[in-house]
Order: C-alpha cells, then sequence, then structure tokens
C-alpha cells in the first residue's frame, strides 16, 4: 500500500471511531468478518456474509480491485466511512443499535461489470415493543440452553435443550385483547361479569378465555395486525422462562423462595387478579409467572417422555391442555403454595367446559377459565 493511500486509510479509521462512539470497532483476530488488506486475490471482496450484535458496532471491509468501484446497501441502519473509490481500499461499514428484532440487509459491491453481495444480518435487542395500535407488548429474549426438567412430586427428571425466544414480560392484558380482537370475552357474559371493574379494567390480565379462543380467534388477527408469528409456549419454554433461563438461580417459585414476594394467592390477593408488574419480576424480569392467573401452554398433557428432549412440544393429541402457575386462589400450608412452583403441572380441557354426571339426571356444565389468561411468546426471526 501507498504511504499516501496508507495515510488516508488510517484517517478513515480515526474520523469513524471518533464519529461512532463504537466501544470496540474491531473484533478479535480470529473475527470470520475481518479481511486480511494485504489479500491479493483480484475478487471484490471474499465476504459472503456479516453479523452485528444488536448494539452500535462496525466491521472493516476490505474491497479489493485494482479500478474504481461503489459499494451501497438497501438498509438506511448500515453506513459507510466512503461509497465509492479506486483502487484496493479498506472500508468502515458501521451498524447503527437496534432495538427491535433481528434484521437483514444486503452489500453489494461494483467495479465495472462486476458486482460482489454480501449478507448482513443484525441481532435482535435483548428487550423489543410490539404495538398493537395504542397499545403495546413487551417481549424478552431468553436466550437458549439445556436445564433439567422435573415435575414436582416426581422423581424423574430430563434434560431438557430449547432454542432462543421471546416471551412477554407480564400476561395478556385486557386492553391488548381489545385492542386486537375489537372486544373483550366478557362482553357476552352475565351482566355481573361484563359490568365488574374487578374483572373488565384496561390494565388487568385478561381471564374467562379459552385455549381455543387463543389460538382460533386472537392469535390469527394478531398476526394480521402485526406480520409476526406469536404463538402460546410449549410448556418447556414456559417452565425454562420461569426459572430465570440462563440467570436462574435456582428459587422454588418465578424469581423467589417466598411466595408473596412474587405471586397474588389466595393469602394476599383478596379474591381477585391483579395487573402485571406490581410485585417482584424474576431474573429476567418476568412478572406473575407464579400466582394471579394460570397461564395456557401449547401442549396437549401428558407424562413426560423419557429420555433427553430437544424443544419438546408434547404429544401431537390429547384431551388436556397444560395450564402453569397458580392463581389468585392458590393455596398452601406453612407458606407452601405448591401450585405456583415452576414445575407444577396441571391441565384443562381446551374449551374450558367440563361436563359431569353426563347422560344423568344430575349432568350439568361448568365453564372453568376463570383464573387462567396467558402471556404470548415469539420466536427468535432466523
Amino acid at each position: 500500500m501507498k504511504p499516501a493511500r496508507f495515510f488516508i486509510y488510517i484517517s478513515l479509521l480515526l474520523v469513524f471511531f471518533v464519529t461512532s462512539g463504537c466501544d470496540k470497532l474491531f473484533p478479535d483476530d480470529d473475527d470470520p468478518d475481518i479481511e486480511d488488506p494485504t489479500d491479493s486475490d483480484d475478487d471484490l471482496s471474499t465476504l459472503k456474509s456479516i453479523s452485528f450484535p444488536s448494539a452500535k458496532s462496525a466491521r472493516l471491509l476490505v474491497i479489493n480491485t485494482k479500478d474504481s468501484w461503489s459499494v451501497q446497501s438497501d438498509a438506511e441502519w448500515l453506513q459507510f466511512t466512503q461509497s465509492t473509490g479506486l483502487g484496493k481500499t479498506g472500508v468502515l461499514i458501521g451498524a447503527q443499535k437496534n432495538s427491535a428484532l433481528q434484521r437483514k440487509a444486503t452489500i453489494t459491491i461494483t467495479s465495472g461489470l462486476r458486482s460482489h453481495s454480501i449478507a448482513v444480518s443484525q441481532d435482535g435487542a435483548s428487550k423489543v415493543t410490539v404495538p398493537v395500535g395504542a397499545e403495546s407488548i413487551d417481549l424478552v429474549l431468553v436466550e437458549g440452553a439445556t436445564f433439567t426438567q422435573q415435575e414436582y412430586g416426581s422423581y424423574y427428571s430430563n434434560e431438557v435443550t430449547l432454542d432462543s425466544f421471546y416471551i412477554a414480560t407480564i400476561e395478556t392484558t385486557n386492553a391488548f385483547w381489545k385492542a386486537v380482537t375489537g372486544g373483550l370475552p366478557y362482553d357476552t357474559m352475565d351482566v355481573s361479569i361484563r359490568n365488574s371493574p374487578s374483572l373488565t379494567s384496561s390494565e388487568l390480565p385478561v381471564s374467562y378465555i379459552s385455549y381455543y379462543d387463543i389460538v382460533q380467534r386472537f392469535l390469527p388477527a394478531l398476526k394480521e395486525k402485526t406480520k409476526l408469528d406469536f404463538r402460546l409456549p410449549t410448556e418447556a419454554e414456559w417452565e425454562f422462562a420461569a426459572r430465570g433461563g440462563k440467570r436462574s438461580k435456582g428459587t422454588i417459585y418465578a424469581g423467589s423462595n417466598s411466595v408473596d414476594d412474587v405471586a397474588w394467592t389466595y393469602s394476599n390477593a383478596s379474591s381477585r387478579k391483579h395487573p402485571g408488574a406490581q410485585l417482584q419480576p424474576n431474573e429476567l424480569g418476568l412478572y406473575d409467572m407464579s400466582g394471579n392467573l394460570n397461564e395456557w401452554c401449547s401442549d396437549w398433557y401428558e407424562t413426560y417422555p423419557s429420555g433427553n428432549q430437544d424443544n419438546p412440544k408434547g404429544p401431537a393429541t390429547g384431551t388436556f391442555k397444560v395450564i402453569r402457575g397458580g392463581n389468585y386462589h392458590s393455596s398452601g400450608l406453612f407458606g407452601e403454595t405448591n401450585e405456583c412452583r415452576v414445575n407444577y403441572r396441571y391441565y384443562l380441557v381446551p374449551s374450558c367446559y367440563q361436563i359431569t354426571n353426563p347422560g344423568t339426571e344430575y349432568e350439568s356444565t361448568h365453564y372453568r377459565c376463570e383464573t387462567v389468561g396467558f402471556r404470548l411468546v415469539m420466536e427468535v426471526p432466523d
């Protein structure tokens, strides 16, 4: 490299360092995203892809040609220290901080009749907000890992490995349900229910909802409004998140060994549900995964399979759906509220209607979802 060009190259690096505020312009020496500026190949670039963390950062791109060149991208969140030049040149690519989900772009280098494309991706933020009208939902990233799954009261355990996913910080509220569907599940119920602020206030978690209400009505409407694929958590995802994910301190309940620290139960809830984020969160910043409302999971209920599992989704069919977490009626002896433990399992028929004494004069139908709600999950985009 000629002395004059080397001086210009070093000057560009210094200017970008001062203006970008990046803590670390260059990754470690073995980072595959860095090219050797002394590479003598005549390719425009040997890079086929570049990955950025969610934080503001930069990568070095060496454009390898003797001719004039230009570089451009289809993403506004990427910037270059220069977009045109002549001859072999080092260019810094800067990525703005990402406060949303993973994003992708393409960088194209052109020199004469030659062109070269580089696929670019940037990790999503550890916490994202998804708006729907005037309402929104916050989700946190649960990094994938392996944990030991053992049902409360059982001696059997297995190792479960999960991919990363996002999960809502609080149970889905009445306000968010209404923003998505246009109404509330209480609207067609008895007047004592639909006119009760202790059930219908906007900041309270939505309840009186069946599994089918969620998957057949709410989730399709949510996808139409957001273009994102939300779903219910699997039972394994729910438990791993309740435990605190990779940050777990091994507490009995979601965030504490004292149930009153983290859960609305019979002892402190006054027989009613409460708004989210009023008690102590767990290690991931998730609220009410113990107590307040039981929460629907996507799995059909069955005993745990033997052997280690990767991203288990439960059996293909069944009679009951898993619910987790305990609720505001949960109680226990000596301060032990077992239903609120992170490894306690329970189940309900997905319709919420249960017929007792069928075929007899005592046959009756009971609706059992007064204390059941849910929280949303979203997979990390590829």
